[in-house]
């Protein structure tokens, strides 16, 4: 019997003008998304890569310049390319954060936040003007990458392929004659639907793939189990919208009714609940204003006198007492630097302190969201996907603290050369690489599949399971 409806729905699909529209456009939507994602990570490798090449070349440049400079001149001037100072300010370190392979399916923040930080040992709020000017359409638009489609766009396809499953074997006649073989009629109607749902998963795995073998900039041996894990949250996803459906269309409802229902659902589920949760966490956990952050540091800049800073840091360290006055180098130079990186150190001490304000509230929220997807199972797959993509809010709020770290190292190293009225020599240039590699977080794989997979099959079922009820019931009138 089950041998016949498969064969009945493959001639009956097969012959509908749209499901071949419909399969169509899955899989353009899902070639589409992945070629996003492999675009925008192509254009992140391709950046990174200049900026290493250009890196690469100014160190063997500056080294090959402080060797001249040393042959032809005995006095260390402004222009020096070993004066410490000089090189403090105008020496620029990057730090960057490779596109992961899974990031194909899931940009992100990748987008939003910066995957390459400038930096040098100046304090941080100079190196703000630095940064990239970014248009903010393309912000507010976005892209559509492969969890975009996925979460939002892909139940709709699955509405229009399912909203009447019943209603068009009421409205045709059949369903009278299926009515005299009452216990198999939920098997025929389980059958049908499952029919839909292997055809899809069929188109979108065609998709997947294709779309990889020809737009990604990785070799398949390069993907990880992320990557399956994002198919099963994919394949779950899809279960779960075909449950809702399946249950809506056991109402013996007709198929205005049923498109109208479950499009209020997607509405509910897709936008409404991930909107409620989010300004929820918002104001449960209030982001610290950066224009009173902003505030707050200029009025510490200018009520911080230097030369008191500056007299105050020598009490604590008398180490640094002998080189208080003009010293080895440029004189001009050695009068006002070290009461001014003095001064900086302190007030990025207190600045901080906002910094981490900032930190802890985004943390917070985003660990709100993830307690609270379980409401959600479209939050609940968007922040997993951007999780195994290595995009999260979390991954780029690691990669800021990175960054923090290596500039505090680079600057503590320039600081106590100055302080100590000490050149740069070609070597020194060596202590900390001037281009760096941010590595990936791991993640744990295992409790995304255990706790959010099985939470959503869960559901699935329980919407499967109230489907059949409701049918038996409605027979039975």
């Amino acid at each position: 019997m089950y041998r016949h409806i498969f064969k009945y729905e493959l001639k009956k699909m097969t012959a509908d003008r749209t499901l071949w529209v419909l399969s169509t456009i899955l899989f353009l939507f899902t070639i589409l998304s992945v070629f996003n994602g492999s675009a925008w990570i192509n254009f992140q490798l391709e950046n990174i890569d200049k900026i290493e090449a250009g890196q690469r070349h100014r160190l063997e440049k500056h080294i090959n310049d402080i060797k001249e400079y040393n042959a032809e001149n005995d006095f260390i001037g402004v222009g020096a390319p070993h004066n410490v100072s000089s090189i403090g300010t105008y020496t620029m370190h990057y730090i960057v954060k490779p596109p992961h392979p899974n990031a194909l399916f899931a940009i992100g923040q990748s987008d939003l936040y910066p995957y390459y930080i400038r930096f040098s040992s100046i304090d941080r709020a100079n190196m703000l003007i630095n940064e990239e000017v970014v248009n903010p359409v393309n912000l507010l638009i976005g892209k559509l990458d492969f969890s975009f489609f996925i979460v939002y766009l892909l139940p709709l396809l699955i509405i229009a392929m399912t909203y009447e499953l019943l209603a068009s074997e009421r409205e045709s006649g059949t369903f009278t004659l299926l009515r005299i073989y009452q216990p198999k009629t939920l098997k025929f109607l389980f059958f049908k639907w499952l029919f839909r749902v292997l055809w899809l998963l069929a188109v979108l795995y065609i998709g997947i793939l294709t779309g990889m073998l020809v737009f990604s900039p990785f070799s398949l041996m390069q993907y990880d189990s992320g990557t399956l894990t994002i198919i099963g949250f994919t394949t779950i996803y899809v279960l779960f919208w075909f449950a809702i459906c399946f249950a809506i269309n056991m109402f013996g409802k007709n198929s205005l009714f049923n498109g109208i229902a479950l499009t209020m659902f997607w509405l509910f589920i897709v936008f409404l609940l991930p909107t409620v949760i989010n300004t929820g966490m918002e104001k449960r956990y209030p982001l610290p204003s950066r224009n009173e952050q902003i505030v707050r540091q200029r009025e510490v800049k200018e009520g911080t006198d230097e030369k008191e800073t500056y007299n105050h840091y020598l009490k604590k360290h008398p180490e640094y007492q002998a080189f208080k006055s003009d010293t080895v180098g440029n004189s001009i130079i050695t009068k006002w630097y070290p009461a001014y990186i003095v001064t900086t150190a302190a007030i990025d001490s207190i600045n901080d302190l906002d910094e981490a304000r900032f930190s802890r509230a985004l943390s917070m929220q985003e660990t709100g969201l993830e307690k609270l997807s379980f409401i959600s199972p479209s939050l609940m797959t968007n922040l997993a996907f951007n999780q195994i993509g290595r995009n999260s809010l979390m991954d780029y709020e690691n990669f800021n603290k990175e960054f923090t770290t290596e500039q505090q190292r680079w600057r503590a190293f320039v600081y106590n050369k100055i302080l100590r009225g000490e050149t740069f020599r070609a070597e020194d240039l060596g202590y900390q690489s001037n281009f760096i590699k941010s590595q990936h977080n791991t993640i744990p794989i295992r409790a995304l599949l255990l706790n959010k997979l099985l939470w959503i099959l869960l559901l699935s079922a329980a919407l499967m399971a109230l489907g059949a009820i409701q049918f038996k019931k409605s027979i039975k009138r």
